[in-house]
C-alpha cells in the first residue's frame, strides 16, 4: 500500500485525484463514481502526456518487462577493445539511452595509436554504416526515443479510498486483468474463511464458559450459541442499513463489539493480578496459606479501596 501511494504521488495521479474533476474520467454512459479520479486507468494516454502523469527515466524502458515499466532496455554492444598488446572483439551490455542522453557507444574518431590502430576504421564509427561498431544511438539516422513514459493503468491513489477499496485495488496492481481478478477472488475467499473461523471460535469459547468450563459441551448448546451470535450480528447489520452512510451497518457492528468488550477489560485486570500471585506462590515468595485479602471486596466501609481495586486489583484491597 505504501509503495502504491508513493507511485501515485510521484506520477501525478494523486494530484489529479485531489482536483476531483470527474469529467476527465474516460467512462461513458451511466453515472460516474466520484472515486474514478483516483484510478490512472481512467485517464487517456494523451492526457497523461499533456499533464506529465508518468515517469522520465534516464534510459529507454524494456517493453518486454512489465509492459514497459521498471527496467531499462539493454543493448549488446560488440566492439574492439585493447587487451594488453592486442585488439580483440568484446561484447558488453549497455543501457539504451533516451531523449538527449549520452550515447554509451560513442567514439568520436578512430584511434591513431595503440593496438587498435588500423583495426578500427571509419566505417566502424560511421552511424550510417552497416558495419558500425560505435555510435549506435543519438544520431540523425537513429534518434533517441523520448524519455517520458505514461503511468501504468494499475496505479491507484489510495489516500481517499475506503478500506475495502484499498485492499482490492492493491491486489489489482499485482498483474494484468485476469490474474488480478483471480487474486481478488482468492482474497475474498480468505476473508470469508477468516471471519467464519473467528466466529466459530468465539461461539465455542462462549459455549465452554456457559457449560461451566466443560471442554466438550453438548452439541445443541453449541448450535444455540452459534445461532445467537450470528443473529446478533445480522440484527446489528440490519439496524444500520437506514443510516446515511453506506457502511453504517459495519460501524454499528464495530461499535457494539467495542462496547460489549469493555467490561472484559477489567476482568483481564483481575486475571493478570491472579497470574502474578500464582507465579509468586510457585516461586515461594509468598505463602500459599497466607490471608488472601486484607478486606472483603464488598466492604462498603472502605469504598475508596473497592473503587481502586476495580481498576487496579491487589492494590486497594
Amino acid at each position: 500500500g505504501i509503495r502504491m501511494q508513493r507511485l501515485a504521488d510521484a506520477s501525478g495521479v494523486c494530484t489529479a485525484a485531489y482536483a476531483a474533476n470527474t469529467s476527465l474520467c474516460s467512462g461513458t454512459g451511466g453515472g460516474v463514481s466520484s472515486k474514478c479520479v483516483a484510478y490512472s486507468a481512467q485517464y487517456s494516454e494523451a492526457y497523461k502526456k499533456e499533464h506529465g502523469m508518468g515517469w522520465s527515466p534516464s534510459c529507454e524502458l524494456d517493453p518486454e518487462y512489465h509492459d514497459g515499466h521498471g527496467r531499462c532496455k539493454e543493448f549488446a554492444w560488440t566492439r574492439m577493445v585493447e587487451v594488453g598488446q592486442n585488439c580483440v572483439k568484446s561484447t558488453k551490455w549497455v543501457q539504451v539511452p533516451c531523449g538527449s542522453g549520452p550515447d554509451p557507444t560513442a567514439l568520436a574518431k578512430i584511434p591513431t595509436t595503440g593496438p587498435c590502430k588500423g583495426v578500427i576504421t571509419d566505417d566502424h564509427i560511421d552511424p550510417a554504416s552497416k558495419t558500425k561498431m560505435y555510435n549506435f544511438f543519438n544520431s540523425a539516422k537513429t534518434p533517441n526515443p523520448p524519455c517520458f513514459v505514461p503511468v501504468q493503468d494499475s496505479v491507484v491513489c489510495l489516500y481517499n479510498q475506503k478500506t475495502t477499496d484499498i485492499f482490492f485495488d492493491q491486489l489489482s496492481s499485482y498483474g494484468p486483468r485476469g490474474f488480478s481478478d483471480m487474486l481478488c477472488v482468492v482474497g475474498m475467499v480468505a476473508l470469508v474463511l477468516y471471519f467464519v473461523t473467528s466466529s466459530d471460535s468465539g461461539s465455542f469459547v462462549v459455549d465452554i464458559i456457559s457449560a461451566n468450563g466443560h471442554p466438550d459441551p453438548p452439541i445443541p448448546q453449541r448450535i444455540f450459541w452459534s445461532l445467537t451470535e450470528g443473529a446478533t450480528a445480522c440484527a446489528l447489520l440490519a439496524a444500520g442499513r437506514n443510516m446515511p452512510s453506506s457502511d453504517g451497518s459495519l460501524k454499528a457492528l464495530q461499535s457494539a463489539s467495542m462496547v460489549s468488550g469493555l467490561p472484559y477489560t477489567f476482568i483481564l485486570f483481575w486475571c493478570a493480578q491472579s497470574l502474578v500471585i500464582l507465579c509468586r506462590e510457585e516461586a515461594g515468595v509468598i505463602s500459599k496459606d497466607r490471608k488472601q485479602f486484607r478486606a472483603f471486596i464488598m466492604t462498603f466501609a472502605r469504598w475508596r479501596s473497592v473503587l481502586l481495586a476495580f481498576v487496579a486489583p491487589g492494590v486497594g484491597i
